[in-house]
């Protein structure tokens, strides 16, 4: 990736586009992009240590993410006490599936749901030590969260301690 901030992948303006098995590693940016598309099918992806947010899905419709793993994504600022960085975000769409996804040990949110989306089903996917929240919705609408699994390992400050972050959460 040659491009500062920008995405390792870009999907915009597309339509019917099928996506099998990437594996994106190391962006300085997003991992995967995905803007103002519509019937699009991914499958198989492996997205990790992206500076921003491992797959950004903005302004789309009708978009399916299957048997994606999604991992160890981060932005840290430390001049400005920031880490942050999320797994998926999904924003201003409509009709969105997401199934069998893995997210975990991402610096922000694992899954953000949001601004304005709707109509988004998450369904048989694992979330776990993300280190905001696993799942946030955020102004979403219509959304069916069913038969995922959502866990803490316990093991949260001898991660950031491997990661040589502060870890500001309770003892």
């Amino acid at each position: 990736n040659s491009c500062f901030y920008a995405p390792m992948f870009a999907l915009t303006a597309s339509d019917y586009v099928n996506l099998y098995g990437f594996t994106l590693f190391g962006s300085s940016g997003t991992g995967v992009v995905i803007s103002g598309s519509s019937n699009i099918n991914t499958y198989g992806f492996d997205v990790t240590q992206s500076y921003g947010t491992g797959i950004n899905v903005e302004n789309n419709k009708n978009v399916t993410l299957t048997d994606t793993h999604i991992w160890d994504n981060k932005r840290s600022l430390p001049e400005k006490k920031y880490v942050g960085g999320g797994g998926l975000q999904i924003s201003y769409s409509d009709n969105i599936l997401v199934k069998n996804l893995t997210l975990h040990q991402n610096w922000g949110e694992g899954f953000n749901i949001g601004r304005d989306s709707t109509n988004v089903v998450v369904k048989n996917s694992k979330f776990w030590e993300n280190a905001h929240t696993n799942i946030l919705m955020n102004h979403a609408s219509n959304t069916l969260i069913d038969s995922n699994l959502l866990f803490c390992t316990g093991d949260r400050h001898d991660w950031f301690t491997l990661n040589k972050l502060k870890d500001n959460t309770p003892s």
